[in-house]
Formats: C-alpha cells, structure tokens, sequence
C-alpha cells in the first residue's frame, strides 16, 4: 500500500467518524426536542397509524377498520352540516408526543429521555381555521432512545371535546453505563439495575393541535 493511498484512506476513515459523530448527536437533539422521531419518521401517515390501531383493538382487518373509521367520519361532519349547510369542517389527524427526563440519571447525560406519543383525531373548521374538538386517539406509545426499556401497567386515559389526559406509571431501565445512577434491587437473589417507578402525565389541549 502506497504512502499517498494510505493518506488518503485516512482521511477518509476521519470524515466518516465526524459525520457518525454529527448524526448521533443530531438524533439526540432530535429526540430531546420531541420530535416524535420513533413516529413522524415513519413512512405512514398519522390517519394510517390510527387506523392500525383501530384494526388491532377491535381484532378486525386494516380495511374494515377503515371502513368503520370513515363511516364514524361521516356522521361527525353530518352533525355539522345539520348545524350549518355551509359547514366548512374536515376531520384531521396529528401526531402528538411529549418528552420526559427520566430520573436518576447524571445532569450531564442529556440524551436519556422517555417519550409518549398518541395520534388525535379532530374536528377541523377551515373558515375560522381551527381545531373545533377532538374525537378520538388511538392507542399511546412509550419508548425510550439508547437500549433503554419501559416497563409498566396499562394507559388511564380521559378524553372530551377539548383535551385529553394520559397516563401511565412505568419503570425505565437503562442498559448499564458508568454514567447513569440507578437503583439496586433484589430479585431472587439476583441483582438487577433499575429505575424507580413514575407516573408519566401528558395533557393535550384542543387548540395545540
């Protein structure tokens, strides 16, 4: 190998580590500023993953669930129409999510966050060009970025025309690292690092969406 073809594959090898190094800290900045990126990542709209999700609850076919989801929209915007002959509303979909910081980890680590995300379905009025209620949400999601695991019971969730509260008591386990400080407890005589159980509350208003 030649001292200039040496060089030269140095100098590639370096600008590769840069740009992994860019891109890694791009996806945590990404992350912490609650981009969604697990969902709005996706090549799936927000109303197809409502749908999905209305398909796995009621254990029926994306297309019925489809179906079913588009015959509920009509009868919505019929109620408006009852109202006003001019109605001018649409039914939308968001993807909405919120950021937690986790506990128990160094203030140093800004990278350790647990995310919620849940796709609304509204009302939407294009002549006052705003949200007028919200119908519906599928099923939450918790995840949580480097080999973290959430753990916890079932999703509380209340919902009227105007917002919606969902929560969920859960445990996030870290992977261990030297930077994290974590609680021990015993299982079975066995060690395992974990972090404490919390309660993880997002508030959604109508007129956010």
């Amino acid at each position: 190998m030649t001292t200039k073809l040496k060089k030269n594959l140095a100098i590639l090898f370096t600008f590769a580590l840069v740009v992994s190094m860019f891109l890694s800290n791009f996806n945590v900045k990404a992350y912490a500023a609650g981009g969604c990126l697990d969902k709005t990542h996706s090549d799936k709209s927000a109303e197809e993953r409502y749908i999905e999700s209305l398909a796995e609850k009621q254990k029926i076919t994306v297309d019925e669930a489809k179906r079913i989801n588009e015959e509920e929209n009509k009868k919505v915007l019929a109620k408006y129409q009852s109202l006003n002959k001019k109605s001018t509303e649409e039914i939308k979909y968001k993807t909405v999510c919120k950021d937690f910081r986790i506990d128990n980890t160094s203030r140093h680590d800004t990278s350790q966050h647990v995310e919620m995300a849940v796709e609304v379905k509204y009302v939407y009025s294009n002549a006052d060009r705003e949200p007028v209620e919200i119908i519906g949400i599928d099923k939450p999601s918790m995840y949580a970025p480097n080999s973290y695991t959430v753990n916890g019971g079932d999703f509380n969730i209340e919902i009227n025309p105007t917002s919606v509260r969902i929560s969920r008591t859960a445990v996030v386990s870290p992977p261990t690292r030297k930077n994290v400080i974590f609680h021990h407890r015993s299982f079975g005589g066995k060690t395992k690092a974990i972090t404490r159980a919390k309660t993880y509350v997002f508030n959604i208003k109508l007129y956010t969406l």
